[in-house]
């Protein structure tokens, strides 16, 4: 686990339990998409479609930032994650 003291600044941020590719229906797409999908312990999934790069934490879909291509890099991130444990050709 990846956590420790940065001034008056504690910082906490688990390491996944386990990752896997899932054929899910994206709200976005509106049709079953890859997804890579990421469990951590005493916490929910996180939850990213290879296809529109859209996040979900817990099923409730994690607000989008005000940043310029983050669906690319969102959906960029996700498709080498996959690729990476074998769930893409």
């Amino acid at each position: 686990m990846a956590s420790g003291w940065i001034g008056n600044v504690h910082l906490y941020a688990p390491d996944p339990v386990n990752e896997e590719c899932a054929l899910l229906p994206c709200p976005t797409c509106e049709r079953a998409r890859r997804m890579h999908v990421v469990h951590y312990e005493w916490h929910g999934a996180l939850v990213t479609c290879c296809g529109c790069g859209e996040r979900w934490s817990d099923g409730e879909m994690i607000e989008r930032p005000f940043a310029r291509g983050w669906r690319d890099y969102n959906r960029t991130k996700a498709i080498r994650a996959v690729r990476a444990i074998g769930g893409l050709a």
